[in-house]
């Protein structure tokens, strides 16, 4: 009967090591899925907003110069997943994982969210190293306008994943996660003539209504609009009473507009 007792309780105390290791190995392996999943949804974020921007984030600042639009690569990568803000696995709207929306606490300021312009000074596809030697590059193109090789642009995405399980081996309590992805420039930016594209031009609207239909025409060329002039119905003598512009306004001049009578 002792014997049996002592049986007992030895695979009592076996079962209670060996439960130990198991149950810390499974901890493991979740907040390891855990990461592997939200690295997955921060690579998909940094694809949407390189190739967003590879084709896309082009625009004009303030002084004719051809710039990338990182406000608009910043809110595609936000918005990868919609409304969401990520995978269920982690929040692109809370890269830092403070509970605060990123929009509300950094605007288009996001520490997380990377944008960088890359030249390929060996031209063998990899900005990011020389391919026959390993030798890092990651040299910033300067002017993707007037540059003769290919830029490319990476962005690179940030986050911080908290473990559910703190006495996981060889993890910290909060584990930084990075994901970046790159993408060449289109041809236009990347290889461009040296000269930014001229901006559109701008004309003042005429004021037509109260004149005749015959009249029309060559107050809108005048004012030169290159946009169609279409009338509704009249005779060459009709008054114009309403036009679809309203005058002095500035609009393109590519602008087109209708009268009625």
């Amino acid at each position: 009967m002792l014997r049996h007792k002592r049986t007992q309780g030895q695979a009592l105390v076996e079962f209670a090591l060996a439960a130990t290791l198991i149950f810390f190995l499974l901890a493991a392996a979740v907040d390891v899925g855990l990461i592997f999943f939200a690295l997955q949804g921060m690579h998909n974020a940094a694809q949407e907003g390189a190739t967003y921007g590879s084709r896309w984030a082009v625009d004009i600042d303030a002084s004719n110069n051809v710039v990338i639009d990182k406000n608009g690569i910043i809110d595609r990568v936000r918005g990868e997943s919609g409304t969401k803000g990520g995978n269920g696995f982690i929040n692109l709207y809370d890269l830092d994982g403070n509970g605060v929306d990123d929009r509300t606490q950094n605007g288009y300021n996001e520490p997380n969210i990377t944008i960088e312009i890359l030249v390929d000074p060996t031209s063998d596809g990899d900005p990011v190293r020389n391919v026959a030697t390993g030798a890092a590059e990651n040299q910033v193109c300067t002017d993707p306008t007037t540059t003769t090789q290919t830029c490319y642009i990476r962005v690179t995405v940030r986050s911080i994943h908290k473990m559910l399980f703190a006495f996981a081996p060889a993890f910290a309590k909060n584990v930084p996660l990075k994901s970046a992805f790159i993408m060449p420039l289109r041809s236009s930016l990347s290889r461009g003539s040296g000269s930014p594209p001229p901006p559109p031009a701008y004309c003042t609207v005429p004021q037509l209504v109260t004149h005749k239909k015959n009249e029309a025409a060559s107050l809108w060329a005048g004012a030169n609009f290159t946009g169609l002039l279409t009338a509704n119905n009249g005779v060459s003598t009709s008054i114009i009473v309403t036009q679809s512009l309203a005058p002095n306004a500035v609009v393109p001049c590519s602008s087109s507009i209708t009268i009625t009578f």
